[in-house]
């Protein structure tokens, strides 16, 4: 029979294959699709901007031609010229 719990201590479930807490840490950061990542870099660039996100982060990026992808994430940034 079913029964109502008063708490329970859940496991962390949320595994990531990307060391986050490094690449989201201030820094500038490069990384390279095959040797970084294994995904598309359009998909890539999703991911670090959701993980950024989930951590009330903005992030920085580019990608120079069909180069590695190169960001920051800030706690804040301000836009240069109109939007």
């Amino acid at each position: 029979m079913a029964r109502k719990l008063d708490s329970y201590s859940f496991p962390d479930s949320k595994r990531t294959r990307y060391p986050w807490e490094d690449w989201l840490d201030g820094d500038i950061w490069e990384i390279t699709q095959g040797e970084d990542f294994g995904t598309t870099a359009s998909s890539m660039r999703s991911t670090i901007r959701q993980a950024a996100q989930e951590r009330e982060l903005q992030v920085k990026l580019s990608r120079p031609g069909d180069g590695p992808i190169v960001f920051q994430a800030v706690r804040e940034y301000k836009r240069e010229g109109p939007r």
